[in-house]
């Protein structure tokens, strides 16, 4: 009896010890997240701490809230809009625990992107004093020109100018996002290396191909685009057409990230046709209204004229 007893106090010590520290995990972890009404956004990806105002008690995990990107977007000049629940799904699909995520504030995000305006600047030619060659000069010229002419170069070679790449700056595992505080700018004195990545927004939400450790020069054969469609889940597919919308429920017949054309097959009819990836299982039907058939006859004939 009083080994039974011993057992069974120690068993209820460990378990309250256990929901302790549970209990404390959750709450060094725990980051409030307040929605905004409406953002304007730069960028080509949208951020958690573009669309709401976060904190929480642990820096490093508000820092890795804020910079976490969850989906493409819109187009310039389009709006596109962004409810909780919804939200709650782009966080979890990329792999961010939102046990611990308490959401308040605007039950959802109008998303706005500024248009792009493209400004043509016209230079105008400044005008100067004539300039009078001197002695020295008039020599060196004639000088660099005879070398020419004989096929020399002058021993001064051009400086490379200097290219932007970005540098991973963290080890970052196969088949894992790249975030923000992952990779930086560098300035490199030489040729851009092909197909280097230049910019921020080319890697920010991108998936490791392959495992990256920290120095590697980043190309873009590195990361690929997340999947926004599963093969065999149900999606929306919208047809735009003259400002009326169209809305309807198909099955992806392929996997497809943004901006890629997949196949989708109506619920009723068994219909096939393509539609383009514009969300997280949210495509856009042709407004042409192409098939599956005549998709395959446009490639043929594209490898015949090549």
């Amino acid at each position: 009896m009083n080994i039974n007893f011993y057992l069974r106090r120690t068993v209820a010590v460990f378990m309250a010890v256990l929901t302790t520290v549970l209990s404390a995990n959750q709450v060094s972890n725990a980051a409030e997240i307040v929605l905004r009404r409406q953002v304007t956004l730069q960028g080509p990806m949208v951020r958690l701490g573009d669309v709401a105002d976060l904190s929480a008690s642990n820096k490093s995990r508000l820092q890795e809230l804020i910079t976490t990107p969850f989906m493409p977007a819109p187009a310039p000049g389009t709006q596109k809009f962004l409810p909780v629940a919804q939200l709650r799904d782009l966080l979890n699909a990329r792999g961010v625990s939102i046990a611990d995520l308490r959401f308040r504030g605007a039950p959802q995000v109008v998303i706005r992107v500024r248009p792009t305006n493209l400004r043509n600047v016209s230079s105008k030619p400044t005008t100067s004093e004539p300039h009078t060659p001197t002695t020295s000069q008039t020599h060196s010229d004639q000088t660099s020109q005879r070398n020419v002419e004989k096929g020399q170069s002058d021993t001064q070679q051009p400086i490379e100018p200097t290219v932007q790449v970005v540098v991973m700056v963290r080890a970052v595992e196969k088949g894992t996002f790249v975030r923000a505080d992952d990779i930086e700018i560098r300035n490199l004195e030489r040729r851009k290396p092909f197909r280097a990545v230049q910019s921020l927004d080319q890697a920010v939400g991108k998936i490791a191909k392959q495992s990256l450790r920290s120095g590697v020069l980043l190309l873009e054969n590195h990361l690929e685009a997340p999947r926004l469609v599963e093969r065999g889940e149900t999606v929306t597919v919208f047809a735009r057409t003259a400002g009326v919308q169209v809305r309807t429920h198909a099955i992806a017949k392929q996997h497809g990230s943004l901006g890629a054309l997949v196949q989708v097959e109506t619920l009723d009819r068994g219909e096939r046709f393509m539609a383009r990836v514009t969300g997280l299982r949210e495509l856009d039907v042709f407004t042409t209204g192409v098939t599956v058939a005549e998709h395959t006859t446009l490639k043929r004939k594209r490898r015949q004229l090549r």
